[in-house]
């Protein structure tokens, strides 16, 4: 997908912060690379503000 299109940019346009990381995986990102998918969304979450604000 990230081949095709700027994905992050996209996603821009729904909502106020985007992170983007690519994940070595088909279509099936959680059973692909559990580790993987893990670690992203702790990042984002660690980097989240209490309320939904960045």
């Amino acid at each position: 997908m990230g081949r095709s299109f700027d994905v992050p940019h996209v996603w821009a346009a729904y909502a106020r912060h985007v992170d983007g990381v690519s994940i070595a995986a088909d279509h099936y990102l959680c059973e692909e690379a559990p580790h993987d998918v893990v670690r992203a969304l702790t990042s984002f979450w660690r980097n989240t503000e209490p309320g939904g604000s960045r």
